[in-house]
């Protein structure tokens, strides 16, 4: 874990607070995550396309535990590009099996996760 810094750029959202779901029953946040709850976005490698359908997100999920879920885009929103100090995220981030997928904290990646916040709307169609 040489390569682990002190903190990360993140893409970082909050889930929504109430939705319909596909039977018209009202809905507060997700099965796995209370509405409103922040949550990670991994995104550093994926097309455009796949966002489409969902995003990978890690967050504080209805049990108190940090895990990790597949979110479809329409239910994650406010996103925004943020600095991430939390070492516990940091860690999760590091052991995730695509942790490529997260940003770290170059100039560059820096610059690739403003830019996919900043462009959530355009690519997600909202959110």
């Amino acid at each position: 874990m040489s390569e682990q810094k002190a903190w990360k750029y993140c893409v970082v959202g909050n889930i929504i607070k109430e939705r319909i779901d596909e039977n018209g029953i009202l809905r507060h946040g997700t099965v796995a995550f209370k509405g409103g709850t922040r949550v990670y976005i991994e995104g550093k490698n994926y097309d455009y396309d796949y966002v489409r359908n969902g995003i990978t997100v890690l967050g504080l999920n209805r049990y108190k535990r940090y895990a990790y879920e597949f979110i479809p885009k329409e239910q994650i929103e406010n996103v925004r590009f943020a600095r991430m100090y939390k070492p516990k995220i940091i860690d999760m981030m590091y052991e995730y099996e695509g942790h490529d997928g997260w940003w770290g904290n170059s100039d560059e990646d820096g610059f690739d996760a403003k830019l996919f916040a900043e462009n959530w709307s355009k690519i997600c169609g909202g959110g």
